[in-house]
């Protein structure tokens, strides 16, 4: 009898661990509108709410992930001036095991997929520290990473409880998953976190697609 529970144990760890390793994300992405106005368009700024905020989601199994924006009506008009958003909607996909980042290019007339490669110090998007702070998101408690970029300080919030590395808009964390980011720019936050199976084809980046080295660092 005691061996059966010890079984039905080992069984349900087992279980447990292995639900872990897939799931998926919901981020919410908080765009700071008046921060990236450009010079000429000023002018407009009374007439532009501050903020916008999309949706995106991120697949994962084991260290490979995908990353997609949901569909949204970024289109408004207020005071005469038509306003739409427009952001990166390309789909990523995430490589832990090669410290790689994957952008599905579609907008030529062949597919193409563009790499950025970062070694162990994520140095190839930028220069990046542990701060003091944590923060619980989604029920897990991130730390705090400092990171120096050409759009300015950022602050990501990075878990390594979960097998991945890296996160939304298709960025790469030595230090884990990122599940918040804050910037002058742009705010993200993970909603929620869901365990369930998913395919390890949903995550793997397509075959056949070409594949071409980035000749820069990730925009954020």
């Amino acid at each position: 009898m005691k061996k059966l529970i010890l079984l039905c144990l080992s069984l349900f760890v087992a279980g447990f661990v292995s639900a872990q390793e897939s799931g998926k994300i919901q981020y919410e992405l908080t765009l700071n509108i008046h921060a990236t106005l450009k010079p000429d368009q000023l002018q407009y700024k009374d007439l532009i709410p501050e903020t916008s905020t999309v949706r995106s989601v991120l697949f994962f199994n084991g260290g490979n992930a995908k990353i997609m924006l949901l569909p949204e009506n970024t289109e408004s008009e207020e005071g005469g001036v038509k306003m739409k958003i427009q952001m990166d909607n390309s789909i990523k996909f995430i490589e832990t095991a090669s410290q790689s980042i994957f952008k599905l290019d579609e907008s030529g007339s062949q597919k193409k997929l563009i790499v950025t490669k970062f070694d162990e110090n994520g140095e190839k998007q930028s220069t990046s520290k542990i701060g003091t702070k944590t923060k619980t998101i989604a029920g897990y408690t991130c730390k705090e990473v400092k990171v120096k970029s050409d759009d300015g300080p950022i602050t990501l919030w990075v878990t390594d409880k979960l097998p991945f590395k890296g996160g939304i808009i298709g960025m790469y964390s030595p230090y884990g998953a990122i599940l918040g980011m804050e910037s002058k720019k742009m705010s993200i936050l993970a909603t929620s976190i869901q365990f369930e199976p998913v395919d390890p084809g949903t995550v793997k980046i397509p075959e056949g697609v070409p594949i071409e080295e980035s000749n820069g660092k990730l925009s954020l």
